[in-house]
């Protein structure tokens, strides 16, 4: 409660108070206590606590090492959001499809592009296959640096696996073929059952203009 109301010291106080009530030092407390610096943008702090943490014994769950690399790559720290991905892999704690596309999502934005198809091409030998929002956020970045006919390759290796776009992969596909000169996109989107929201016809006035 104290660290949902941005109280993390005093969240750190009753810790304190139970574990000299011999109480346990469990995962949920442990996530409550990672959410709660991360919320408050003490990113270093939580770092410190999960090593430290980790040391005690205390297995991080799928959703600590979620908050953490989700903080990570909030600041742009995507070394750091690599290398916690490289301790789950070695660890128990295996990483899903949500912390690879955290971390390709990350490195798209800072048009990293071929370190976010590498770890795409890992995560795929490992067994974790992409989803629409891995592939809509490769397919933005590669559009954003005009890199069309990679999207387009991504965009066919999507529908060859059954993986129907959402609204947010055709406002990135309508943008890249407006500016291209095709707009034909917008009526297999409405074809499909997907309803254009303010960013497809912005999209769709910039390529008429």
């Amino acid at each position: 409660c104290y660290c949902h109301l941005g109280r993390v010291d005093l969240g750190f106080c009753l810790l304190g108070k139970l574990l000299k009530l011999g109480i346990p030092f469990d995962a949920v407390i442990f996530n409550t206590l990672i959410n709660g610096l991360i919320q408050n943008d003490q990113l270093d702090k939580a770092v410190k606590l999960l090593d430290k943490v980790v040391k005690q014994g205390v297995q991080p769950t799928i959703f600590t090492y979620g908050a953490m690399l989700k903080g990570l790559c909030k600041v742009g720290d995507n070394a750091g959001a690599l290398c916690l991905l490289r301790k789950m892999q070695s660890g128990l704690c295996k990483p899903d499809i949500v912390i690879y596309t955290t971390i390709i999502d990350s490195l798209c934005k800072d048009k990293l592009l071929p370190q976010a198809l590498k770890l795409l091409s890992e995560m795929k030998s490992k067994g974790s296959l992409p989803d629409v929002i891995t592939y809509t956020s490769l397919m933005r970045g590669l559009c954003g640096l005009g890199r069309w006919e990679e999207a387009k390759v991504l965009l066919s290796e999507m529908l060859e696996n059954n993986i129907a776009p959402n609204v947010e992969t055709y406002n990135v596909l309508i943008d890249m073929y407006c500016k291209e000169g095709w707009r034909t996109i917008l009526e297999f989107m409405v074809s499909r059952g997907e309803h254009p929201d303010i960013i497809t016809y912005s999209a769709l006035l910039d390529g008429y203009c």
